[in-house]
This record gives C-alpha cells, structure tokens and sequence, in this order.
C-alpha cells in the first residue's frame, strides 16, 4: 500500500537494495578479499552481476552487449567461445527474469544459471 508520506518510494528503494542486501548477507566479510586486499575473484564476478543486473538484463534479452561480453571476460569465457556463450545467454532469458518473479530470484537464477563462478580465472 502506498501512503502520502513515502509515495511508493518505500518499494523501489526495496526492490533496488533487496538483491544487494540478500547477496551480501550470503556471504563472509573476510572471504570477500584476499590477503593483498584484492577482491576474491568469485566475489567480483558476483559483484559485477550484482551492480549490473539492470544492464545485464537488457543485453541478455539481445544476447549481446558490453555488459553481457565483459561479463563473459570476466568469468573467463575462452574468445572461442564468446558468441556461444552470449547466445546461452539469451536463450536462458525467459527463465532468468521470468515474468513475476523477484529481483533476488532473478539475481540467483542469473548467477546460477550462467555458471558465474564455475569458470576459471
């Protein structure tokens, strides 16, 4: 319900700020960074999809972009095999950001469904 006072604000501030609050709640403050004080490379990938989800949507739904190729860099998608990967992308998009769903399950659903973490460095 929206009240005169906060207009619906109260909402978008929770659909923006839920999916970075439920991420990072899931995870150890010392795991986030490395010994040089260098963030983990699992984290920043995560991170990355974090911070970008907006834009990464949008180029998923084009099954290409800057967003979706530095991603594909970022978990070290071989240049080889790029165009696969940007066209997984895309074919997985109905199920990533299914209609109705939230931004957290989206969220997941991207990180798990690409495999974020699963390539090597």
């Amino acid at each position: 319900a929206t009240t005169s006072l906060t207009d619906g604000t109260s909402q978008a501030t929770t659909d923006l700020t839920e999916p970075t609050r439920e991420f990072l709640s899931s995870t150890t403050p010392g795991a986030w960074f490395q010994a040089d004080g260098t963030l983990n490379p699992d984290h920043k990938r995560t991170a990355f999809v974090v911070l970008n989800f907006d834009n990464l949507q949008e180029d998923m739904a084009h099954g290409n972009g800057e967003y979706l190729v530095s991603l594909a860099r970022l978990v070290g998608v071989p240049p080889h095999s790029r165009d696969s990967f940007l066209k997984s992308a895309q074919s997985q998009y109905g199920y990533i950001f299914e209609e109705g769903q939230s931004r957290p399950e989206s969220l997941r659903r991207l990180i798990s469904t690409l495999h974020i973490n699963s390539y090597s460095s």
